[in-house]
């Protein structure tokens, strides 16, 4: 990893992080994605414990928090390879991760990432979190209330303790809010590391493709048709039509085989697109939840131009310890992984974990849905519940950047 360490924004920026973060209790860091930031921050914080000791900073536990599982692990095991561990979470290794139902960290471990709920549990058994000496929160534009909770909790334990770091990072973080939320912290800024990136909309991607709904469809209006609709007029709005990803998919790895074969299509427009979209490189889908995931799966598995010729990976924390067909590893470490050997590109399906806090290196194309799984408060049921709803402009920026 020593190449790909050195190439990254937030290395070349080592150096005015390590003296914010010596220099003041609280620091907010903002980097683009793709900048490095989640694997390389919490480096440079354990890099200053063990070498400076005894200058200001008085030592510690590190904690990262990360917003989902699968993100946590994930960013664990690389930090862990780029530090020289021989293993993740044992007395000799320097990293650990707790999660829920699966502890791989010990006393000995300097840095430990964790999930927000765990270091939750931790203030409930030690509110002073007497053994850390820094926290870092990642992904803190989630603002989820687990996360909102978290940081008025650390906020007033940095009054009870003036030796606690904190470090709070994001992507597309509002700095100014969170900046008067503590004090008026500095602000740390890591330029990106992104490519030109194309963005075909929906409208467009239809029209190239010559996509058509049928009426019957479940994914079309259930009123009727009426003439001059555009097809996108006539799909639903509600779910995601899964029917025209896997479409559009589909298309975009024959056009990869065709090429191979010194084939040409009959439409030129569209096959120019299609091998303009990515001549190599993987593809990653945004689907809103579990289920999507699950059904695209299935559409992909039983259409053997694509399983044949392509490496399917559910990245989800439901598929977290199930093994990749062909292979020894798990759907979590091949997703990070080359793709097989036989095969063109993997194919990645993904929630919005893939959004934030960990980043497929080989991806070249991203099919965005626009819609997530969001907890909404149901005030006639008072409970709360899974709601697919659009995404914002923000997020869009965010999945638009894993293609570039």
């Amino acid at each position: 990893y020593g190449a790909t360490q050195e190439e990254l924004p937030a290395r070349k920026n080592a150096s005015a992080i390590r003296q914010a973060i010596q220099a003041n209790q609280t620091v907010i860091i903002r980097g683009e994605t793709g900048s490095g930031k989640s694997s390389q921050v919490p480096q440079f914080v354990l890099e200053h414990l063990l070498d400076n000791a005894g200058s200001g900073y008085k030592g510690g536990r590190v904690l990262c928090t990360q917003p989902r599982r699968i993100s946590a692990v994930s960013i664990a095991t690389r930090v862990s390879q780029e530090l020289g561990d021989t293993a993740l979470g044992t007395r000799s290794s320097l990293v650990g991760v707790q999660i829920r139902f699966n502890s791989q960290a010990c006393v000995e471990n300097a840095l430990v990432f964790c999930t927000t709920g765990v270091l939750l549990r931790m203030l409930i058994d030690d509110p002073e979190l007497r053994d850390v000496g820094c926290i870092i929160c990642d992904e803190v534009q989630e603002r989820t209330l687990e996360l909102d909770y978290m940081l008025i909790i650390v906020r007033k334990l940095l009054r009870k303790r003036p030796d606690l770091k904190v470090v709070l990072m994001s992507a597309t973080i509002d700095t100014r809010i969170f900046s008067y939320y503590f004090d008026g912290c500095p602000v740390v800024e890591i330029p990106g590391r992104t490519f030109p990136v194309s963005q075909v909309f929906l409208e467009d991607a239809v029209r190239l493709s010559r996509y058509a709904i049928q009426s019957h469809s479940r994914y079309a209006q259930r009123r009727g048709f009426h003439s001059g609709e555009s097809v996108v007029e006539r799909m639903r709005t509600d779910i995601v039509n899964l029917e025209l990803v896997h479409f559009l998919v589909r298309e975009i790895c024959i056009a990869d085989t065709k090429q191979a074969a010194g084939q040409q299509g009959d439409d030129n427009e569209w096959q120019a697109f299609c091998m303009d979209a990515a001549p190599s490189g993987s593809v990653l889908v945004f689907l809103p939840g579990i289920y999507e995931i699950r059904a695209l799966y299935g559409m992909f598995a039983n259409d053997r131009a694509v399983c044949d010729t392509n490496t399917i990976i559910p990245l989800h924390s439901s598929f977290a310890n199930d093994i990749a067909p062909g292979t020894s590893m798990t759907y979590t470490d091949a997703a990070f992984a080359p793709p097989l050997q036989g095969t063109l590109r993997k194919i990645v399906l993904s929630t919005n974990v893939a959004e934030t806090g960990i980043t497929i290196p080989d991806i070249t194309v991203v099919v965005d849905c626009g819609l997530s799984n969001q907890t909404r408060w149901d005030k006639e049921r008072r409970l709360t519940r899974l709601e697919k709803r659009p995404i914002s402009k923000a997020n869009v920026r965010q999945r638009c950047g894993r293609a570039g």
